[in-house]
Order: C-alpha cells, then structure tokens, then sequence
C-alpha cells in the first residue's frame, strides 16, 4: 500500500508525467510505426493477400471497364454466404467510382497511396478533435496522442486500408464546424454519407435544430455526387445490397447491438458463414427497436439547443456516438468515427473528477482495444476465418465448430459468446458516457435551472 501511495503521489509532479509520457511515445511509437507502415505495407505488397483496399481498387476496375462492382457480392449472397464476410464490394457506388484514378498508380502505388492516406486522415482527425475540445495542456495533447496511436481498430484501418480514417476525419470536421455555429458543417456531412452511409444519423440534428440551410446542403451535395459517380448502379444498390446487408450478420467479429439479437437465441450462429439466412422477423423487430430506442434517447437528451460552443459539441458527439450503433453491421475499424467522442468523454473525466465518464471511457477502449486484440491473436482466425484448413472447407460452419471445440475445449463457446458481446457493450457504454458530458455541459450552461435536465 506504501508503494501505491507513492506512486499515486509520483503522478501529481508535472515532470514525473513527462518523463512517463517520454518513455512511453519512444518506446511505443517506433512500435505503432513498424505495426502500421513496415509489416502492413509487406501484407498489402503481396499479390495473394485480401483487404478491403484490394476490393476498392476492384470495383473500381469493375467500373472503369464498364462492369458492375456488385456482381461478386450478389452471387455470393444468392449462395448462403453471409454478406458480411464475402469479402466484396458494398459501399455506394461513389467509393469505387472515386478510386479510378488510382488504378494508373500500379499495384504498389496504389497500396502506398491508400496507406499514407488513412495515416493522414488519422493525424487530421487528431488535430480537430484536440481544437474542437480546446485542449490547451501539451501534457494532455501528448497522453491524448498516446491513447488515439495505440487504439487497435486504428491499426487494423492503415493493416487492411480501410475507409473508415477518411470517414472519421469527415465526422471530426463536421462536428468542430457544428460546435462553432458554421454554416458549411453539412458539407463534410453529405461526402461522408455519401461515401459510407454510417453518418446518416447525423442529419438528425440539424433536422432538430430546424437548421435548412444544412440540411438542404447536405442533401445536395449527396445528391450531387451520387449522380455524378455511376449513377446506373445506384438503383441496384439501394433496391438489392443494402436489403441483402439491413440483415447484420452474427459472426463474433461484428460489434454492432444488433448482433446480440441474433447470437443469444441461436448460440451456433457464432460459427455460420456459409449457409446464411435473413434473421427472422422477430430477430429484425427486436434490432429495429434497439435502434428506435436510441434514437429516442438521443432525441429526447437533443431536444434543447445549447447556446456555448462546449454544448454544441457535446450535443454532436452524442450522436456520433450514437450513429455508429445503429448500423446493423459494426466491425472494430469503424469505432475510427468515435476519437472526438472517446477523447471528449476523457477530457470531462480528467477535469471534473467524473468516474463514471471516466470509467464507461474506460471500458469502451479497453474492450475494443487490448481485449479484441488479445481475442483476435489467440482465436480470431480461426473462429472467424478458418485459415488453418483447406481453402475447400473454409468458413464452413461445421469446421468452425470443430476447430473451436477441439482446439479449446467445449466450454469456449460461453468465452466467445463474451467475447462477441464486449464490443456492443462498449459501443453503448461511449453513448452513455457521452449523455452524462452533454447532461454535464447543460447544466454547467444553465447552472440556475438544472432541473429540466434530468
């Protein structure tokens, strides 16, 4: 207990602090360095390897030679396989319609592209979110660093070149433009959404806030580029992807609330992959409700506009927050939309002693964090992918359910049933943390009359 107390002590002398953040960004940062730039450059620079920049530049290949980018994925759909782990397109059309202009760069030059990118996007969302904030301490500037560098889901974004650094960088502009009263906030809005439709949600505040103006931007510029970008396929996405993914889909690596509804009743959909149903109606009304119910909860927290700037912004993270659940389908790189939110919540709980804040933060870091990647390191490739048998039994169910049995014994299925149910977990807590800052930022706006605000 001694040591404990000195060492708590220890913490409250400014230099200690910056002699363990030193330490810390040297000898983590040549880490993240080599993680996200050395070995997932020589993943990607292998011509057998698959990651989602790989489908980018395929659709977009698809289109520049005047065929459909959704082939493979409804082909595959119409087989039984989960549409979640086809490993094809199913982004609007825009994204592939965007890439063409990389195919002239070759295969290395496109990858090392994508890659400088996302690293890009990541140090912009970054800076935003720290202005948008108002983080004036470098200590915290620095510790803040730390926690968005070694946030796993950012480095699986720059291993598989994902979009999501683009998307969270677009989510941060709108936010800090929102927070500042600007009126080209629906801007970066209407790319995002029309890129990747995670942000829809996000209309509903100036839909709240009767803010037209935005919405009618927003509206035109996804309008706008929708037409522009492959437009004859834009019905054929609507009308047969989207319904094909409005499903989810169980697989233990898939973070959305939804899920829960799927994996809790069937226990075994954990392991299905090929011979993929719809969910039931029951399974779709319950994952309907949880969406409405956030959506309501958000609302009712929304209904009353914030005159500060500190308001503003914790009435858009609230719904960032709140954005990324509904999606029926959530894998660990989109939580890359929640750095303003996450680091939001810390810095409430850093200044005004807030545990609880300070805790839900917590727990959603360290369960999409450390916790996933310890899953994914010990069991992640073969409950989710089956990459140690033979490419004609891949992602067969009943393998699935062997190898999990024989490899870790019966009682595994309840560890990965927890496992599965951390992410979600962690989703709602961020959103209930980001309720108690905009509760907070309220009530420090209005000190005389907080009792509205329960």
């Amino acid at each position: 207990m001694a040591f404990l107390r000195r060492l708590l002590l220890a913490f409250h002398n400014h230099r200690f602090r910056w002699a363990l953040i030193g330490l810390l960004l040297s000898a983590l940062v040549p880490f993240y360095i080599y993680v996200t730039v050395v070995a997932a450059l020589y993943t990607q620079l292998d011509p057998g390897s698959h990651n989602d920049g790989r489908v980018y530049l395929d659709a977009a290949a698809a289109l520049a030679g005047g065929q459909d980018p959704y082939t493979f994925f409804l082909h595959e759909s119409a087989r039984g396989v989960d549409p979640a782990l086809e490993g094809s397109y199913i982004y609007p059309p825009l994204l592939a319609w965007a890439m063409r202009p990389l195919l002239f760069l070759g295969f290395t030059g496109e990858r090392v592209f994508l890659l400088a990118f996302d690293q890009l996007c990541l140090l912009l969302t970054f800076y935003f979110s720290v202005r948008a904030i108002g983080v004036r301490s470098r200590q915290r500037v620095a510790t803040f660093a730390l926690v968005v560098l070694f946030f796993f889901p950012n480095w699986e974004n720059m291993i598989q070149l994902q979009l999501n650094p683009l998307i969270g960088l677009l989510t941060t502009l709108w936010a800090y433009l929102w927070a500042r009263g600007r009126t080209l906030s629906a801007l970066p809005l209407g790319v995002g959404v029309a890129l990747k439709l995670l942000q829809a949600p996000l209309f509903l505040l100036p839909l709240l806030r009767r803010r037209w103006w935005d919405l009618g931007l927003g509206a035109a510029v996804i309008a706008g580029l929708t037409l522009v970008a492959a437009p004859a396929y834009l019905v054929e996405y609507l009308t047969r992807v989207l319904p094909l993914l409005s499903g989810g889909s169980p697989s233990l690596l898939n973070q959305s609330p939804a899920a829960i509804f799927t994996r809790l009743p069937h226990p075994r959909s954990l392991y299905i992959s090929v011979h993929y149903s719809m969910p039931s109606v029951s399974i779709r009304l319950a994952a309907t409700g949880f969406a409405v119910a956030v959506l309501l909860v958000a609302s009712s927290r929304l209904l009353r506009a914030p005159r500060e700037e500190r308001g503003r912004l914790a009435e858009a993270s609230l719904l960032v927050a709140a954005s990324v659940p509904l999606s029926t389908i959530v894998w660990a790189p989109y939580t890359a939309l929640l750095t303003l939110p996450l680091l939001l919540c810390l810095e409430h709980a850093w200044n005004r002693r807030d545990a609880w804040v300070g805790g839900l933060a917590a727990f959603f870091y360290l369960a999409l964090g450390p916790f996933h990647l310890l899953f994914i390191n010990v069991v992640g490739d073969h409950a989710s992918g089956c990459l140690n048998v033979p490419p004609a039994y891949r992602c067969d169910p009943s393998i699935l359910y062997a190898i999990v049995h024989d490899r870790f014994g019966g009682g595994w299925d309840f560890i990965l049933q927890a496992w599965a149910i951390t992410g979600p977990l962690a989703l709602i807590a961020l959103f209930v943390a980001c309720l108690l800052v905009h509760r907070a930022a309220l009530r420090e706006a209005n000190p005389a009359g907080p009792s509205d605000l329960r």
